[in-house]
């Protein structure tokens, strides 16, 4: 059965044929061991929810596949659960560049599995595993994106990919009021969902092809995009900031390994955003 990631209130089919037969094989024993690769990842996936505030999500079926194959560019550095997550995400606490606590900025790459939440034009949210904390009503705790900064303390993140509904949404034009302090911070790219995303039997395959996607050099966006429309009922979205308009396009066709090892813009050096989704 599927359940919705909901909100709490260029073409590589090549690779996807390839990777059903022996070309799958063949490309995971020609890569690198996780400990010689120098782009960090961290992931934080919901399997279930405290006392049940919100539906499991069983978000390690997503997760674990895309955490073997992704080891051909990237070392994992922690897998967590979201329990007491919150100040992990938040900035300027002590969590948010400590490995042990499942911080953001103590990778250069963190995958985020959970529901969604967009209660206004300035905030979206995470899920946490907690069904209260410090700044929310029971029941649910929620990581709120006005208290993020992103990518300018600790090993800096430069990539998030949330897998989780509406928190990239468009249609209300308020993208830019709630993720601009997030990426304020250099964060280069952000993957999400501008509408429902979904949990269900292609959680697999979605995160085993978002892996090997990025590990044969994909773009970042391609590589998302491509993965996560295996389930046609999916809403992908992948946003980059730039200097200008020509900036911002070309830092879209980034690889992963081209994103960790591109200069940051912050603050008012950003001058442009832009997005590519599938509808």
């Amino acid at each position: 059965m599927k359940r919705p990631i909901f909100p709490l209130t260029a073409n590589t089919s090549l690779f996807r044929n390839l990777a059903t037969m022996t070309g799958l094989a063949a490309i995971l024993l020609l890569a690198p061991a996780a400990s010689q690769a120098q782009i960090t990842l961290g992931l934080q996936c919901a399997q279930d929810f405290q006392n049940k505030w919100a539906p499991g999500l069983g978000m390690d079926s997503l997760c674990k596949p895309f955490a073997q194959t992704v080891a051909l560019v990237a070392s994992k550095d922690w897998y967590y659960n979201l329990h007491g997550a919150q100040p992990a995400f938040y900035s300027g606490t002590k969590q948010e560049t400590c490995s042990s606590c499942g911080g953001l900025d103590s990778v250069d790459f963190a995958f985020v599995a959970t529901h969604g939440n967009v209660p206004r034009s300035t905030y979206t949210g995470f899920a946490m595993w907690d069904d209260s904390c410090a700044d929310t009503n029971p029941p649910g705790c929620i990581a709120w994106t006005p208290y993020m900064r992103l990518g300018s303390v600790g090993r800096q993140l430069k990539v998030l990919s949330a897998y989780a509904c509406d928190t990239l949404k468009v249609s209300d034009g308020d993208l830019i009021a709630r993720w601009g302090k997030i990426f304020a911070g250099g964060l280069r790219i952000a993957t999400g969902g501008y509408d429902v995303m979904w949990s269900g039997s292609q959680n697999g395959e979605i995160g085993l092809f978002y892996g090997i996607y990025l590990g044969v050099n994909l773009t970042v966006t391609n590589a998302w995009l491509d993965a996560t429309s295996l389930d046609t009922s999916n809403h992908p979205i992948s946003v980059v900031t730039g200097a200008n308009a020509n900036d911002c396009w070309n830092r879209q066709g980034m690889t992963l390994k081209e994103a960790v090892s591109s200069k940051p813009l912050r603050d008012n050096e950003i001058g442009y955003y832009c997005w590519v989704y599938w509808q």
